[in-house]
């Protein structure tokens, strides 16, 4: 088995769970009451946690590492919610730590003033920033040495998903209770509902100890969690879809790395396994199959011209290499730049320019990105947000970083590209995967550097179009498909 083949997994990916587990809030299988409504959250006294929580975190039983939650009052000035995830990730056999920091100010009504987010891997660190002023929220993203910035319109009063469970401790919500609010996500940075609800009291087990809790499900962004609260508003437990579990613990079990558990490699989590072996599949040029439980939103987008939908009882694709011919109206969404893609740097510029000099079609100029980002990335799993500049200048990376660095070289070539996302077959089960998409000469063509493919073969699916810009789009996705083979031809 090569190397590459081996290190083809989404980062991204990973980074959902990491999102998820940041402060465990979401799942698009539970629908909000539609009777719900914007309401004054201004009064109550109720009063806030004042020590530090901490909780051991755990996927499908497996103890990951570790999250601790606290509030400082600061009387007029408000409040500060800091929070701190620390994890232990392993990919594919390969060990790496995972740090992700918090830090919200909120007013007296929890109102969000400003908010940063560091995230910090074995090799890429980054760090967002919010900062509100009325209706404007000016944003700052720092990938290693480089920084952007930018302002989003939001509504004047606005809240984060990090100052919820102070919120309800403070000013109280009864059984049976909705509350709807406007709140920030801190990681993609929008703005989208937050609904909370008493679901009344459960007992609930931790070690040798029942408790008498209060059960809140939240929802943001479409995916919900379970938080467990006593009367006092301290967590015991936090729940949300793919297994992810937090439990109340002390400082020194949390920091404590003794553990009994078996290593758990999160790689085996997201694979989709399947009925039969594809042998050679990087040479698979056509492929029929049939692809249960996918939701319905990702049926109606998954179709085009290199997937075509043959039977929908169950859904049945048939897959194939060939390029199609399309009609660009707008280019400019495949030309763009954004935080991760930053095609209009002038580094990535001059590096597009250098590796393409004296190169005038773009069919070569496009496989010339290939060959020169299959041989310049070291293959190695990251965890981490990470943009083209940061891979410029590390040099490691998996199928993301492969993708966003063509990505980012091809949009300042010229060439339009967009970025697919979803699985391919390697080692006998489907993995979450990332490839460019290129339009040249007026049809669209899959390659995939990271597997140095000038054409993706036909065991790549794409379930979503993306940038990188929100990951959360494919968590409704994950441990919902079920893949079975009907056919290859080579």
């Amino acid at each position: 088995m090569t190397l590459p083949s081996r290190r083809t997994y989404l980062a991204g990916l990973i980074l959902i769970w990491v999102l998820l587990m940041g402060r465990l809030v979401f799942n698009s299988y539970f629908k909000t009451s539609t009777e719900t409504e914007y309401i004054s959250l201004d009064t109550g006294i109720r009063n806030l946690p004042s020590d530090s929580e901490w909780m051991t975190i755990y996927q499908n039983g497996n103890r990951m590492g570790y999250a601790v939650n606290s509030v400082q009052n600061r009387g007029a000035d408000g409040y500060i919610i800091e929070n701190r995830t620390q994890l232990q990730v392993t990919i594919a056999g390969m060990e790496t730590q995972l740090s992700l920091d918090t830090r919200a100010r909120v007013d007296t009504l929890f109102r969000l003033i400003n908010v940063g987010t560091n995230v910090v891997s074995d090799l890429y660190s980054t760090k967002i920033g919010a900062a509100k002023n009325g209706d404007k929220l000016s944003l700052t993203f720092i990938h290693g040495k480089d920084t952007t910035r930018r302002v989003l319109t939001v509504p004047r009063e606005l809240y984060t998903s990090e100052s919820i469970q102070a919120l309800v401790s403070r000013q109280g919500i009864s059984r049976g209770q909705t509350v709807r609010l406007p709140a920030l996500d801190p990681m993609n940075l929008e703005v989208a509902d937050l609904v909370v609800t008493h679901l009344g009291k459960e007992d609930v087990r931790i070690g040798e100890t029942t408790y008498h809790l209060n059960k809140l499900r939240i929802v943001f962004k479409d995916i919900p969690s379970t938080l467990w609260l006593d009367d006092n508003g301290q967590t015991y437990r936090e729940e949300t879809i793919m297994g992810m579990l937090m439990e109340r613990t002390t400082p020194e079990l949390a920091l404590s790395e003794e553990t009994e558990d078996q290593p758990f490699d999160l790689l085996g989590a997201f694979a989709i396994p399947v009925d039969r072996i594809i042998r050679d599949p990087r040479k698979v040029k056509s492929m029929i199959l049939e692809i249960e439980g996918l939701p319905e939103a990702y049926v109606r987008r998954i179709e085009s011209p290199r997937q075509t939908i043959i039977g929908t009882k169950p859904l049945r694709l048939k897959i194939n290499t060939a390029p199609y011919a399309e009609t660009l109206i707008d280019s400019l969404p495949y030309l763009a730049s954004n935080e991760f893609i930053q095609a209009d740097h002038p580094r990535i510029r001059r590096k597009s320019a250098e590796i393409l000099a004296q190169i005038p079609d773009p069919e070569t100029c496009v496989q010339t990105l290939r060959e020169w980002v299959f041989k310049y990335l070291k293959k190695w799993p990251v965890v981490n947000f990470t943009s083209a500049l940061e891979i410029l200048d590390h040099q490691e990376g998996d199928c993301s970083e492969h993708t966003v660095l063509f990505t980012a070289l091809s949009r300042a070539r010229g060439i339009p590209t967009k970025v697919d996302i979803g699985v391919v077959y390697m080692d006998g089960r489907f993995l979450y995967h990332a490839w460019p998409v290129v339009h040249v000469d007026g049809q669209w063509t899959s390659l995939d550097p990271t597997f140095d493919e000038p054409v993706a073969d036909a065991t790549h699916i794409a379930f979503l179009e993306n940038d990188f810009n929100n990951l959360t789009e494919l968590i409704p996705v994950l441990g919902q498909v079920s893949i079975r083979i009907i056919s290859t031809e080579y």
